[in-house]
């Protein structure tokens, strides 16, 4: 027997109170139904459009929300990498963000880098190819930074190149 009673207006009605308070939950909801009506289509349970597919667009728009940290004064960066080198995290992950800090540098340039962007000699980071727009982008190396990375990448992850969230997670 198949079922075709499913209408939209009644699917809006599930995530909507909190499409605009809790938009991940809301979203997370929304792809949680979409696959309870996959299921039986799929099977041949059910025939037609996903109602949950037509009404995205009829749901309200979700007002993107940047959430930045508040910026650091210059005068308490000594005691944030104090707090940063007694934290009970990863070393590599400590070290990365202090890399961060000293270089001024995007987490993601940090994550990435990799030995031959270094000119250890010259005390230079040159990551160029990976910076913004392809612009030069060559760094003097700091007397703090001392390179001893393990394999190709100077500040591993688990399974390849650290992530962001690893170096959010200590600033939290």
């Amino acid at each position: 027997m198949t079922r075709q009673h499913e209408h939209s207006g009644d699917i809006v009605k599930i995530p909507l109170p909190i499409r605009t308070e809790k938009p991940d939950t809301a979203r997370c909801v929304l792809q949680r139904l979409r696959t309870v009506f996959d299921q039986p289509t799929a099977t041949g349970h059910r025939r037609g459009e996903n109602p949950c597919r037509i009404v995205v667009g009829r749901l309200p728009k979700q007002a993107a929300v940047v959430e930045h940290f508040t910026a650091l004064r210059y005068a308490d960066l000594p005691a944030v990498v104090a707090m940063l080198r007694e934290a009970h995290r990863s070393n590599i992950v400590k070290l990365a963000l202090e890399f961060l800090i000293l270089m001024a540098a995007h987490s993601d340039e940090v994550s990435g880098a990799t030995l031959d962007e270094f000119d250890v000699k010259a005390k230079l980071w040159n990551n160029c190819e990976r910076a913004d727009e392809g612009r030069e982008r060559a760094a003097p190396l700091s007397e703090r930074v001392a390179l001893s990375p393990v394999g190709e990448l100077v500040f591993p992850g688990r399974n390849e190149m650290l992530s962001n969230i690893s170096i959010t997670m200590v600033l939290r």
